[in-house]
């Protein structure tokens, strides 16, 4: 048996629309200035700490995942 994702037009616009908009915002403010070293080595850690936490998430809680 298949199982689809069925998205309505407003589910898919709401669902790909919001994310889409962060990332341009994002990527329109990052682009205009160059980030210094401080502020990258603080992306690095916080990035990596998402990293950590969602792989020990996946490892240890996968249901809080679902």
């Amino acid at each position: 048996m298949e199982v689809f994702l069925r998205l309505d037009c407003c589910d898919a616009k709401a669902f790909f629309g919001r994310p889409a908009k962060t990332l341009a915002i994002a990527v329109v403010t990052l682009s205009h200035r160059k980030m210094q070293e401080r502020e990258g080595r603080w992306l690095k850690w916080i990035s990596g700490s998402i990293m950590l936490a969602l792989g020990l998430t996946m490892v240890f809680r996968p249901d809080w995942l679902s």
